[in-house]
């Protein structure tokens, strides 16, 4: 009688939070998907120069102001580094050398199945002041990456 209550228990529980072992099937298949395509899509930055392709996706953000944003050059910067060429890499955008780290925490977070690890980098990636010192460093370097562009033109 205690195990079907226990059970019952722990089943509601995965009920609230909508968690079914066929959901989890499910969201590990996406998660290998999902590493696919990245997989995929650097390899394409990996032989093909956004520089030097028309049918790369430009910044709409640069398209419609005429500035750039933070992430501008964010494309040449993962095909210079793929291609071994790291200053040349952090000479397209200086503000991914400071969210690259965030970011990457932020992938293997989504990437790591369920459990204390997972947990732990949730702490970091979730933490308030963690994401307002991203968000204030961005818009901070929209506004100085522009005046120092328009300063040296």
């Amino acid at each position: 009688m205690l195990s079907i209550v226990l059970d019952c228990k722990v089943t509601n529980y995965l009920l609230i939070f909508g968690i079914f072992a066929e959901d989890i099937n499910i969201m590990m298949k996406k998660k290998w998907l999902i590493a696919i395509i990245i997989l995929l899509v650097l390899a394409v930055y990996a032989y093909i120069d956004p520089s030097e392709c028309m049918w790369m996706p430009q910044c709409p953000f640069r398209r419609i102001t005429g500035w750039s944003c933070p992430f501008c050059g964010s494309q040449r910067f993962v095909h210079d580094f793929l291609c071994g060429r790291p200053l040349r890499a952090f000479a397209h955008n200086y503000y991914l050398v400071l969210a690259l780290p965030y970011l990457m925490l932020v992938i293997l977070r989504i990437m790591m199945p369920l459990g204390r690890w997972r947990r732990r980098i949730g702490r970091v990636v979730e933490n308030r002041m963690i994401i307002a010192f991203y968000l204030i460093t961005m818009v901070a370097w929209l506004f100085i990456r522009n005046i120092l562009y328009l300063c040296t033109n």
